[in-house]
This record gives structure tokens, C-alpha cells and sequence, in this order.
């Protein structure tokens, strides 16, 4: 039985693995993506942005948006957190890696028991 428990956590936590890691390539894909919004503006031209560029319509490529555009707390907050949240992620996979080949971590039992 304390087999079975053990195969079932260690399952848990490669699932939870492969969730993060799909987790921070969506993210990569929004932070680089200039398609992220698309829109019509009042004249009828389609137009797309994204969190860090946007996609210009006359030479079809992606810019870097200007550093003169001032933004919202909230979208501040936003582009903050679309970088922070991968490396939070990448963080926390280098950690489980550790765990789970070289040892285990002080308190494990406590971090057992939260996952």
C-alpha cells in the first residue's frame, strides 16, 4: 500500500511538470506574440498588438512598441507579470528536478503533504 501511495505522488508531481512546462510556453508564445489582440479601429483597419509588440500592417512584420507610449498601472502589471510568471515556473521545475534526482529538501514531508 505504501507503494502504491508513493507511485501515485510521484505521478502527481511529473503531471504537475508537464502542466508547467506547458504553462511557461504559453507564456513565451504571449510575451513574443505580436497577434496577441486583434482589432478594427474606427476607420475599418484590422490592426493586432501584443503585450511587448504589435504587427505593423505597411511592412507586415512585428515592432517593438515605442518607449514613448506611457501605460496603465494595470498594464503594467500585466506585461510584468507575463515575464515573471515563466521564470516563477522554471524556478519551481528546477526545483522539483532537484527533488527528484539528487535528495530531499528540509521539510519534504510538509511539501508532500501540500501536494
Amino acid at each position: 500500500m505504501c507503494c502504491l501511495s508513493q507511485g501515485y505522488a510521484v505521478c502527481c508531481r511529473w503531471f504537475l511538470m508537464v502542466l508547467m512546462v506547458t504553462g511557461i510556453v504559453f507564456s513565451c508564445l504571449t510575451v513574443a506574440s505580436c497577434h496577441f489582440i486583434k482589432y478594427v479601429d474606427s476607420n475599418g483597419n484590422q490592426g493586432a498588438v501584443g503585450l511587448y509588440r504589435y504587427f505593423d500592417t505597411t511592412t507586415s512584420s512585428c515592432i517593438d512598441h515605442d518607449d514613448s507610449i506611457s501605460y496603465s498601472e494595470s498594464e503594467n502589471a500585466a506585461r510584468t507579470g507575463a515575464v515573471v510568471a515563466p521564470m516563477a515556473a522554471s524556478a519551481t521545475i528546477l526545483i522539483l528536478l532537484i527533488e527528484f534526482c539528487c535528495c530531499r529538501f528540509i521539510c519534504s514531508r510538509l511539501l508532500m503533504g501540500l501536494g
